[in-house]
């Protein structure tokens, strides 16, 4: 194509005037062509909503290519939209020219306050085994629950390495771990440990008010156990004198189909003495007071 020709096709695109264009050389006139074509191509793709949908889609998946790396370098930082906007309105100020780069999210993550962090996840090792072992072993000891190694395997792979007692706690609650009763032999030796540490803690820690607070205790513990090993021993009484008269056992239901536990005898008691009367004559005091106070 002649110099006269590009001239007159970039006057005819609106790209510039004639006489703008005379002292250009045929290299300039090429270049100026070529950008008024890309020019107009931009234009109408940006009319095209297939072209408009299709950009928006990749810019997305770019952005998103962005994010996966700057959570990958800070995993301390929580993804949520919560933390991703607040990232990325501080990055955008650190911009001059209005563009997010990856190096303003990794300077957003360092300096800007308030963000919602978690803990990292440790790898488990052989070398931190011990540790997380002992913080579910002093977890059940506390509950009188038996620990398992596949609750502590399952707790690594959900905390990783260093988990500590309150996760343990959720991931009980929630079902992801079971935790059975404690052992007899593990509650036996759990019950001395903490007597024992409870002494030492008496003798060689404790204030003179806190003395006086243990006394008052024990002291409380002993008459609450005599009153219990005392009401037994009445009721023992009793079911004697009833097994010599030969009273029946009494049901668990009446004619009428009401439960007879201790909340209705405790009831009738109070509204109907002379149905309880009748019901001691019948079954024994032994019997009704073994189910008042919900022993049998």
């Amino acid at each position: 194509m002649n110099r006269q020709s590009l001239i007159e096709l970039i006057a005819v695109r609106g790209a510039a005037t004639r006489s703008e264009l005379q002292s250009k050389s045929i290299q300039e006139l090429e270049k100026i062509l070529d950008d008024s074509l890309l020019e107009g191509i931009r234009a109408q793709a940006a009319q095209d909503p297939q072209i408009v949908a299709s950009l928006r889609q990749v810019d997305e998946i770019n952005a998103e290519r962005v994010w996966t790396r700057f959570f990958f370098k800070h995993p301390e930082v929580s993804d949520n939209v919560a933390n991703r906007n607040l990232i990325f309105n501080y990055a955008l100020s650190l911009s001059d020219d209005g563009v997010v780069t990856f190096e303003h999210l990794d300077e957003a993550a360092k300096t800007l306050p308030g963000l919602d962090r978690q803990k990292v996840k440790q790898i488990p090792t052989a070398t931190n085994l011990k540790q997380d072992e002992e913080t579910l072993h002093q977890f059940c000891r506390a509950k009188r629950l038996e620990p398992n190694v596949a609750a502590l395997n399952l707790l690594r792979q959900e905390y990783g390495a260093g988990f500590n007692s309150d996760q343990v706690s959720q991931a009980s609650q929630s079902g992801l771990i079971r935790l059975g009763p404690a052992s007899e032999e593990n509650n036996l030796r759990w019950t001395r440990e903490d007597q024992e540490e409870r002494q030492d803690y008496l003798i060689n820690q404790a204030t003179p008010e806190e003395l006086r607070r243990a006394r008052d205790q024990e002291s409380e513990q002993r008459r609450i156990e005599f009153q219990r090993a005392e009401s037994e021993r009445q009721i023992a009484a009793r079911e004697q004198m009833d097994a010599a008269y030969g009273f029946p056992p009494l049901p668990e239901f009446n004619q009428h189909g009401e439960k007879l536990d201790g909340a209705y005898l405790n009831k009738i008691s109070n509204t109907n003495l002379q149905l309880f009367k009748n019901m001691m004559r019948k079954y024994g005091a032994g019997n009704l007071t073994a189910r008042l106070r919900g022993i049998r």
